[in-house]
């Protein structure tokens, strides 16, 4: 069984982006431009990590992390984002992201983290 990774950002090319490098890193990936459908997908399918985008419209990825872990308090979650302060950085890892990556980053530190957060 592969593992499953879960991609949730509302810029289609970076969603792209991020979901062609976790496959071609041999993930199996869902991607989501819309948080509401992602969180659908997580209630009817088991993901290893969900990867999620911090500014979207309609909901804020604090509140993706929230829902996402009263899904599945398992499932390890990353957040990502081009700018958050401090207090906005304690408040996502309150609502309970397993780490916080700021862009712009390293698509191979990405994959070492979300391989690591897996294995735990």
């Amino acid at each position: 069984m592969s593992t499953k990774i879960l991609v949730i950002d509302d810029n289609e090319e970076f969603n792209f982006l991020l979901a062609e490098v976790f496959s071609q890193a041999g993930f199996q990936v869902g991607s989501y431009l819309q948080p509401r459908e992602a969180l659908e997908a997580i209630q009817s399918e088991r993901y290893q990590l969900v990867v999620t985008d911090y500014a979207m419209p309609g909901m804020k990825g604090v509140e993706v992390v929230r829902r996402v872990k009263q899904i599945d308090a398992e499932v390890p979650v990353i957040l990502i984002s081009g700018a958050l302060n401090a207090d906005q950085i304690d408040e996502v890892k309150v609502a309970g992201a397993d780490d916080v990556i700021l862009k712009p980053f390293n698509v191979f530190e990405l994959i070492e983290k979300g391989e690591a957060l897996i294995r735990n």
